[in-house]
C-alpha cells in the first residue's frame, strides 16, 4: 500500500526563548496519510459521520424540546441521539447553551427528583413571557433538520 508519509518539527521553547525540556529543541512529529480510493467515498456516504450541534443550533434544538415540556440535561442529549442517526449534542455545547438560554431569561432552572434517576436532575422550562420567540427559534431547528435530512438522503440516492 502506498502511503504518504509527512514530518513536521515544532519548536519547543518558551514565548522568551527559554528551553522548556533543557536538551530538546526541536519534537517531530510523523503523520501517515493513506491515499483516498473512490470506495473510501462511498463508504463515508454509506455511514456518515454524525454532525455536532454548534451553540446557535444548540439553543433551538432545546427550546423545540422544551415547547414539548420540561427536560434536564442528559435528557436533551439522549433525546437527540435517539431521534436522529445524524446529529449529535456535546455536554459542552449543551450546557454553554443552556447557560446562555438562563441568563436571557428565556429559560429557568429547578430540581426535581425524576423517577428512576436516582439524584434530583436540574430541569429546565421556558419562561412564559418568552413562549412566543421560544417557537420560533424552535421553528428554526425544525427547518433546519429537515432540511440537513432530504440533503443527506439526496447525496445518499
Amino acid at each position: 500500500m502506498n502511503k504518504l508519509q509527512c514530518s513536521v518539527q515544532l519548536s519547543v521553547r518558551s514565548p522568551d526563548q527559554d528551553e522548556i525540556f533543557p536538551g530538546l529543541n526541536t519534537l517531530t512529529a510523523l503523520y501517515v496519510v493513506k491515499p483516498m480510493k473512490f470506495d473510501d467515498i462511498y463508504r463515508f456516504f454509506r455511514n456518515p459521520p454524525p454532525l455536532y450541534l454548534n451553540q446557535e443550533l444548540a439553543v433551538c434544538y432545546i427550546l423545540a424540546i422544551l415547547m414539548d415540556g420540561d427536560s434536564y440535561g442528559t435528557e436533551l442529549i439522549s433525546r437527540l441521539e435517539k431521534g436522529s442517526e445524524t446529529f449529535r449534542l456535546s455536554d459542552t455545547v449543551l450546557y454553554s447553551a443552556i447557560k446562555f438560554l438562563e441568563g436571557s431569561g428565556m429559560i429557568s432552572g429547578y430540581w426535581k427528583k425524576v423517577e428512576g434517576r436516582g439524584r434530583p436532575r436540574r430541569m429546565y422550562r421556558i419562561h412564559p413571557d418568552w413562549e412566543e420567540k421560544a417557537r420560533e427559534f424552535a421553528s428554526f431547528w425544525s427547518n433546519y433538520s429537515q432540511s440537513e435530512k432530504k440533503q443527506l438522503t439526496l447525496v445518499m440516492s
